[in-house]
Formats: structure tokens, sequence, C-alpha cells
């Protein structure tokens, strides 16, 4: 399937000003802008803030978030057609009970997910117009679909104006025997939990694959940019900020343990021009890189960074497409892991050489708690 814009049939540009108009004229927000120093008086707080229905940055960013969800899109489907979300799937195994995909983009993996044992799926996303997306897909695989994707901007006092889901009421019946498309901020996981408590259960397992293929990492304060001087009040995201907050709310989505499967990118280069091993070969040329080396890698990662929270079961590698470039997305490197192997023999160790080779490392885990 190639998506363009044209598919995205529900336009969210005067849902988004309209939120904003609401939010600037929030007394508290008021208030609260116009005691940041810097001269904000209250006066030249309300002229800022009666200039954001109309701003040129909202209209901005939301076409920036129809581009990437339409990019991302026929990205993620050059993936399923080199066999990359099967594989995927098929590392997983057929699953049962209820699963929730984080970051679910266009809905491929899903959809492969489902080829193995048709299984209840909660696909949750930020961008409202990639969730647009996965309901077509799906349904044009006839599978049944819920989507519940509205956004709204609200003001945070650690980050300014803000894209956030329209919270999810407790009151809304959601029926989880399908599949349904949620819009989430990944910082709370509030509408997720929401959801799931709604029905009295938590997910039997969860999957995480293909973070940052667009430079995004900190999108989910899109309109940063309204508010730049104030920057001393927003929060820079880390490389690892998805990969956090999600593994540090699983506990909150996921009971005690249900597996969890990661897919991450990575350089596997070998300095001298090797070969890459592929999963299950083995080799005692030093200069290649081993499933085994990626594997002692990542569970120290795992190790340093979430101890007590996951026990890693489970480890395999497997070809990808080069995505720089590629249909408007650039590989944000920042985020990627690279495993060298030093020429005179020496151990493998994390540095970036070059970014002409990519691999997905897929890992089984299950979670554990807080």
């Amino acid at each position: 399937m190639h998506f363009t814009e044209s598919d995205l049939k529900e336009r969210y540009l005067e849902k988004l000003l309209s939120s904003a108009k609401a939010t600037a004229a929030e007394p508290k927000v008021i208030r609260w802008l116009s005691q940041m120093g810097r001269g904000a008086t209250e006066a030249h707080v309300k002229d800022f803030l009666g200039s954001i229905a109309t701003n040129k940055m909202i209209k901005f960013q939301e076409r920036a978030m129809r581009e990437y969800a339409v990019e991302w899109g026929n990205v993620s489907t050059a993936h399923k057609e080199f066999g990359l979300y099967k594989t995927i799937a098929e590392f997983m195994g057929p699953q049962e009970g209820l699963g929730v995909d984080f970051g679910c983009g266009v809905g491929h993996l899903i959809a492969e997910i489902q080829k193995l044992n048709k299984t209840p799926m909660l696909g949750i996303d930020l961008n409202s117009y990639t969730l647009q997306l996965a309901e077509q897909l799906l349904k044009s695989e006839d599978h049944d679909v819920t989507r519940m994707s509205d956004s709204h901007i609200s003001f945070d006092p650690m980050k300014g104006f803000v894209l956030r889901p329209v919270p999810y009421s407790l009151d809304t019946p959601v029926d989880l025997s399908g599949i349904n498309l949620l819009c989430e901020d990944f910082a709370d996981m509030k509408n997720t939990t929401r959801v799931l408590y709604n029905q009295g259960r938590k997910a039997d397992f969860a999957t995480f694959t293909l973070s940052g293929g667009k430079e995004t990492y900190d999108s989910g304060n899109f309109l940063r940019v309204l508010t730049p001087e104030l920057d001393d009040i927003h929060s820079k995201k880390s490389p690892h900020y998805f990969m956090d907050t999600i593994i540090n709310n699983l506990y909150r989505v996921c009971h005690y343990g249900a597996k969890v499967y990661f897919a991450i990118r990575f350089q596997a280069l070998a300095s001298d021009g090797g070969e890459i091993v592929e999963v299950g070969e083995t080799s005692n040329d030093s200069n290649l890189v081993l499933l085994e080396e990626v594997e002692k890698f990542h569970r120290n990662h795992f190790h340093d960074r979430y101890n007590g929270k996951l026990e890693l079961l489970k480890f395999g590698i497997t070809e990808m497409l080069d995505e720089t470039g590629f249909d408007g997305i650039g590989l944000n490197k920042g985020i990627i892991g690279s495993i060298t192997s030093d020429a005179s023999g020496g151990d493998l160790d994390e540095q970036v050489v070059k970014f002409d080779q990519y691999k997905v490392v897929l890992i089984e885990a299950r979670v554990l708690g807080k």
C-alpha cells in the first residue's frame, strides 16, 4: 500500500487552533507565563497568547505531522515488503491474549502478528494521522478496527505549549476483543492505562519497534517553538527518551511476567569490510560482528539502564533497509547503537565509524516491575 496525503480524510488543524485559543485564554496560563521573568508582563503575555489561534507555526507543525505520517507510512511499507515485520512477528511467535504496540505507526507489525494468531491488539501512537493510515491498512486486510485519535494543544508548565491526546473518558466503553488504535502521550500512558483499567485488565504482551526512524524523539512537544523565549522550562529529551518512558511505564500497562519485544536499529560494522553474521551463524574470525557480542552489549546496556524492570530472554539479528534519505526520512543516528570490530582482533566496542550497513537486534524480555 502506497500512501499519499489524499488518504488523510480527517484533518485536525481547526481542532488544534481551537484548542490552542482556548488554552491561551486560561487565566492560570496567563498568570504563569507573566511570572516567568525576562520582562514578560501580563500585558505582553496576553498579546503573545492572543496570536496563537492563528499562529503559522501551529499550521506548520500540523502539516509536518501529515507529511511525517505519509513518509513513515511509505518507509514502513518498504520494510514490510522487505520482510522485516514478518521476521519480527516470527521471532515473537504466535501470541495469545491482549497485546499493546507502542508507536504502532501505520500498523504493519499489528497486521503481521494477526497472521500468526488473530489476537486483540491496542496500537498507540502520538501522531493522529499515522493512526488514520493504520486504520485504513488494517481494515484493508479485513480486521475490525476502532480508532480514538483526537489530539489537542494544552499548556504544560514544564514544557510550554504541547500536543497531547484528548483524554480518554472512563465512561467510554472500549471493546478490547478486536484492534483498537489510541492516541497516546508516551510520557505518562494515561489514555492506555485508562482504557485497560476500564476493562479491569492489563496487557499480556507488548512490542516496541524501530523507534526514531525520523528525528522525532522530541516530538512529544511539537509546539515547543511557540515559546522559545521560555526555553528554560522545556525539557530536552535524550535519545533514549521513548525507550526509557516505555520501559518505565510497562508495569502500568502490562501484568507481571508479560512478554515484551523490542526491535532496535544498530550498525554492525567490521573495520576490514568483513561479512555480517546473521542469526544462528558462528565464526572464529574476530573481525566479524557476532550475535554473541551483540547480545552481550545489549545485556550490559539493559542491565545498567533498566535493572530490575526487565528480564532479557532471547536475542536475534536480522537485516533491514537503509532508511537514510528514503522518502524524506532521515535516520536519527543519535539513538542508533553501533558495534564495530577492531581490525587488530581486539574487543568489540561501541563507536561510530560509518553508516552503511544496518541491522535490527531483536529482543524478547519479561516484565518484572517498576
